[in-house]
């Protein structure tokens, strides 16, 4: 049975100052799915996800969020729907603790509840438990990008858009961050759409790949033929002998 549509982006147009960086893309992420996004610098890639926050100006198109359009709305009010964002950059405040990052966090939700949630976020991520009163720019890029996504978790979003959150990691801390979005899925239920350079590492634990050029669609399909596509290959895997190989997302079925 077909999955339900979580989000949909129908023609979005959309850029900077005048200038248009997306010309008429279209997108979908069904119910409990991960979707990746992968292109060229400069593609349009964080600006699709700017668009869906409503942080960037748009001129025509929608985006629909479980059937309501949201094109427009302010940020605190996308979140409000149930979207979570974490950006590439400043995605932690480094000068306040572990505590008062999650409390940021879950900034909308009545007293009695944040607390619970933060509870939850020190289960699910326990490394936090016994420094909840480190200071997070203190701590490592896989750490930071621990904590970012346990604030962007704590107001229990349906949907996570992440913005290249393999930026800077170290190949451990990678692969720590790709098994905490397999367990946002796996284990919360929640759909992701993400973005990254991590091409071989990102089609490994997504269902299925938008890949963009100039703002546009290239084309899009399940992640383990995009894998498999000598066109990727050549364009951002390089000799990669990808031929057989099984992605997690297979796996896991098995």
């Amino acid at each position: 049975m077909e999955k339900h549509k979580m989000l949909e982006l129908v023609n979005l147009k959309s850029g900077y100052g005048g200038s248009e960086i997306l010309h008429g893309l279209n997108l979908s992420v069904a119910n409990q799915e991960i979707v990746s996004i992968i292109g060229p610098n400069g593609c349009g890639k964080s600006t699709l996800l700017r668009s869906v926050m409503g942080m960037t100006p748009w001129s025509t198109g929608g985006v629909r969020f479980k059937g309501s359009d949201i094109l427009g709305l302010e940020s605190s009010k996308v979140v409000a729907t149930g979207i979570g964002y974490v950006p590439q950059l400043e995605n932690v405040f480094a000068g306040m603790t572990v505590m008062e990052n999650l409390q940021i966090g879950g900034y909308l939700l009545p007293a009695g509840e944040r607390r619970d949630q933060i509870a939850r976020m020190l289960d699910l991520f326990p490394q936090f438990k016994s420094r909840k009163s480190q200071a997070a720019g203190t701590m490592s890029g896989g750490e930071r990008q621990s904590l970012a996504l346990a604030m962007a978790i704590m107001t229990s979003p349906e949907l996570i858009l992440l913005d290249e959150p393999s930026a800077g990691l170290s190949p451990k801390a990678t692969d720590e961050m790709y098994a905490n979005v397999l367990l946002l899925q796996e284990q919360l239920g929640m759909s992701v759409l993400i973005v990254e350079q991590d091409v071989h590492g990102v089609l490994e634990i997504t269902h299925r790949t938008y890949v963009l050029k100039m703002g546009e669609n290239d084309f899009d399909a399940p992640s383990k033929d995009v894998l498999n596509d000598d066109r990727i290959r050549s364009a951002y895997l390089g000799n990669v002998q990808s031929a057989g190989i099984e992605t997690k997302q297979e796996a896991a079925t098995h």
